[in-house]
């Protein structure tokens, strides 16, 4: 547990704010530890299947430009949309694109085809983590991973989001339960779940070889940080929302907004958009 300890207290990065997030906002609790994993495990290369919006791939993207990690990213969608994440236009994929160009272009790349069809890019045993967040049918996912597990190196794992969704035609619990009893494991339980199973046999052991206690004490501490972000998120759209005429009062806004970035008060905050929302009454 030390060792945790101390690599926590050394990885300032977790407390950094994300650069970019769109909706959906379901992955935005766990993007202080996709910060925490990123300087744990140092990947050479990292894969993510489902990208949409690209909360959780920037996320990635954004720690490894931070730490200065030599590693290659590839985001794999076709950026439709499905019956489960709903259909959407070609914006979506559009502003992504002009975004990890602007930011991340010298080690990212969006492979725009099926899961299938990208394995053909990889040689076995390259990739050090792959995250699955894509289609979310039982069926669906345990093809995602037994597709991509010859492709895991010896230090790998794998990201499984949505292990907490209990929805109907959402079955990664389902497979969540039967594959994480065969491999070392751990999840964290908020933001609809995440589970982090130990596929490399030299993956790092830290995460996966807590006792219970230390381990409700990693998922609260994560829990907490990631309920700080999406709080964040939260009066953020409150505002655009309820107080579109802060729109025109854009320096004391910012101002307001700075402060609650800094200080992370959400009380402090939502208290002086109160006196903000009166005088504009």
């Amino acid at each position: 547990m030390n060792n945790l300890l101390n690599l926590i207290g050394d990885n300032c990065m977790i407390f950094e704010n994300p650069k970019r997030l769109s909706g959906p906002f379901g992955w935005i609790g766990h993007i202080p530890f996709s910060f925490f994993i990123t300087q744990l495990l140092k990947p050479k290369i990292l894969v993510e299947l489902g990208v949409h919006t690209g909360n959780s791939y920037n996320a990635f993207c954004q720690a490894i430009d931070y730490l200065k990690i030599d590693t290659k990213c590839y985001g794999v969608d076709h950026w439709k949309g499905d019956v489960q994440a709903e259909f959407y236009d070609e914006s979506i994929f559009s502003d992504l694109k002009q975004y990890q160009e602007e930011h991340y272009k010298s080690f990212s790349l969006l492979l725009r085809m099926d899961f299938d069809d990208a394995t053909e890019y990889f040689d076995n045993g390259v990739i050090d983590i792959l995250h699955i967040d894509g289609f979310h049918t039982y069926e669906a996912v345990k093809h995602d991973f037994f597709n991509w597990l010859p492709k895991m190196s010896d230090h790998s794992v794998v990201l499984f989001h949505d292990t907490q969704l209990m929805k109907s035609g959402f079955g990664v619990h389902k497979f969540w339960e039967e594959i994480s009893s065969d491999y070392p494991s751990f999840e964290f339980y908020h933001s609809f779940g995440l589970g982090i199973l130990k596929t490399g046999e030299k993956a790092d052991d830290l995460l996966f070889s807590l006792e219970k206690q230390n381990k409700d004490f990693i998922r609260n501490f994560f829990r907490k940080l990631g309920n700080g972000l999406l709080g964040n998120v939260a009066i953020s759209e409150a505002v655009k929302i309820l107080v579109p005429e802060t729109q025109g009062l854009h320096p004391y806004y910012n101002d307001l907004k700075n402060k609650f970035d800094e200080e992370r008060n959400l009380l402090e905050f939502i208290d002086q958009l109160s006196i903000l929302r009166e005088k504009n009454r």
